[in-house]
């Protein structure tokens, strides 16, 4: 991952939106190596159970380990009111900045 792909003159919000669809398509795309890769292994052996029950078990971590798309859902910022914008900040300001 170039430092000048992600954090390249973006900003905050935009940054963390390349690093999780960064990581969101690696997930993908080593699934689907291995899930190709198991599939060669399923013609060749005798033991179709264990390598089936591997390519479950990569579906099924693909399928819990798909990184929340955070703008995608909620509600949009700019419609909050003035209140509830600041208690947003306030906690995230909390939760991300150093002490």
């Amino acid at each position: 991952m170039g430092e000048n792909r992600i954090l390249g003159m973006v900003s905050g919000s935009d940054c963390y939106k390349r690093i999780i669809d960064y990581f969101e398509h690696y997930i993908i795309m080593r699934a689907s190596d291995t899930l190709i890769k198991l599939m060669g292994i399923l013609k060749r052996t005798k033991n179709r159970k264990l390598v089936s029950n591997a390519m479950i078990l990569v579906l099924s971590y693909l399928n819990s380990q798909r990184l929340d798309r955070f703008n995608n859902i909620g509600i949009n910022f700019s419609n909050l009111i003035c209140e509830d914008k600041e208690s947003a900040l306030l906690i995230l300001r909390e939760e991300f900045l150093p002490n």
